[in-house]
């Protein structure tokens, strides 16, 4: 059973606390270690992870619109993949360290 601000549901037992909704419910340890790295992101990579995550859970999440400029760089992207331009592993490990990954 799961409750959400005193609504029961389905599934999960869960409350409010001072740091937000609580779910008695088990998860695997590398589920609990993925959600407590997630917490130290910065929001915007939280909400990247969670949308990730609903949709893989089957819950489908709406389109996101790219600016002008996400696009372009996209465009680029695939322009220096066709050319076989990749990230080194040096790069690779700069970009993992600043998410502390």
């Amino acid at each position: 059973m799961q409750t959400i601000e005193g609504t029961p549901t389905s599934g999960y037992v869960g409350y409010a606390s001072g740091r937000g909704l609580c779910y008695g419910a088990a998860m695997t340890k590398l589920l609990e270690h993925a959600v407590d790295v997630a917490r130290g992101l910065p929001p915007e990579v939280q909400d990247d992870l969670a949308r990730v995550l609903l949709e893989l859970a089957g819950e489908d999440q709406p389109v996101v619109e790219l600016t002008r400029e996400e696009e372009a760089s996209f465009d680029e992207s695939l322009a220096q993949a066709d050319r076989r331009e990749f990230a080194t592993d040096e790069e690779v490990r700069a970009v993992w360290a600043k998410y502390g990954l």
